[in-house]
């Protein structure tokens, strides 16, 4: 009797084991799954052809501000309490650093101090880098401190404080401890070339950077720091694109960004690589999911939402033209939508990009 009574035990658990895995969306009991809860953000585009420079509300992606400006502009910045935008103004007098409140895009001065702007997160530091490394008062941005490496364009990892900077002239990558202001290592791109577009992962000590091999292609390098070495390197066509670190720095998302001025489309893709790795983990197609488009893959900057969510593509440097603004939902890693028109008679849209908290009114 005890042996059949536990035949009947053991079929009813796998009944309802069964019952368990064959849950499906009708089922009134299985949990649903949770949507992301999105963040509230300002997003900032400069489309130079057209000298306009917008504020976008997300996670809605709708242009709240712009303004018209008569200068072709480069790169944007917002300060690290958001109430200020800057941009660089690439100018026939020579080149500056324009200023504006962000709350209403109004013009609120100029400094002859051009530059790729960084900021720790907080009224502590900033950087201007170009030429030398210029550590300086993130609310009059004036220099504080400066180390003479001639750089050109850098990464600062505001957890721990290192700045990773690229030399103007050689295959060197300068590391920088921003807390005592000192050079505390240095690489040597092993390829020859100039860097590009480097970053930095501090959870597994990896650098990402960009470097011409020839005429027809270059490298987007994955390297070790702790073990001085090339993890991994991918063909990509140009230096152009875009390299970005998720917040919990787990994964890469690269773009190639090629040269629309000379024909060069690269073949589409965003590619997204698992940081701990390196190995690639999915590539995210030049689709639209929500128009049914193919967008022309002139990709540059990808500019990561603090809560991990979303990510923001601006155009190539040698694009040739502005691109609608790609959002990526990070969750499913597609193309969900573009801010801008993706239609072939749509002319506005974004050659760079900066996120920032909702200004205060």
């Amino acid at each position: 009797m005890r042996k059949k009574n536990h035949l009947l035990t053991v079929m009813a658990l796998m009944a309802g084991l069964g019952l368990f895995l064959c849950c499906c969306d009708d089922c009134p009991t299985c949990p649903k799954p949770q949507a992301p809860v999105l963040g509230h953000y300002r997003i900032y585009a400069f489309d130079g052809l057209q000298g306009l420079l917008m504020s976008i509300d997300t996670p809605a992606d709708t242009v709240v501000d712009s303004v018209r400006v008569d200068y072709y502009g480069s790169f944007i910045y917002v300060t690290p309490d958001g109430q200020r935008l800057l941009v660089m103004n690439v100018g026939d007098s020579g080149n500056k650093l324009e200023i504006y409140n962000t709350s209403d895009l109004a013009h609120v001065g100029t400094l002859n101090q051009y530059g790729f702007y960084y900021f720790d997160g907080s009224d502590n530091y900033g950087i201007c880098a170009l030429g030398s490394i210029r550590f300086i008062d993130p609310i009059s941005l004036l220099p504080i401190d400066t180390i003479n490496r001639s750089v050109r364009s850098g990464y600062l990892d505001t957890v721990s404080n290192l700045f990773l900077a690229a030399a103007a002239s050689s295959a060197t990558i300068y590391k920088i401890d921003c807390i005592t202001r000192t050079l505390v290592d240095s690489f040597t791109n092993m390829f020859g070339g100039n860097v590009t577009n480097l970053a930095y992962n501090r959870l597994t000590n990896d650098i990402y950077y960009f470097t011409f091999i020839g005429s027809y292609y270059s490298y987007f390098v994955q390297y070790d720091c702790d073990g001085d070495s090339v993890i991994d390197k991918t063909v990509v066509t140009q230096t152009t694109g875009g390299i970005s670190i998720t917040p919990d720095c787990r994964r890469v998302y690269m773009t190639d960004g090629g040269n629309g001025m000379l024909g060069t489309i690269p073949q589409g893709q965003i590619w997204v690589f698992d940081a701990l790795t390196n190995r690639v983990l999915t590539w995210i197609p030049n689709y639209n999911i929500a128009t049914g488009r193919r967008l022309v893959p002139l990709f540059g900057q990808v500019v990561i939402t603090p809560d991990n969510n979303r990510a923001y593509l601006g155009a190539a440097r040698s694009s040739g033209g502005p691109i609608p603004m790609p959002v990526i939902d990070l969750n499913t890693n597609q193309i969900i939508k573009t801010v801008f028109s993706d239609t072939l008679n749509g002319n506005i849209g974004a050659m760079t990009v900066a996120i920032g908290p909702v200004p205060k009114k």
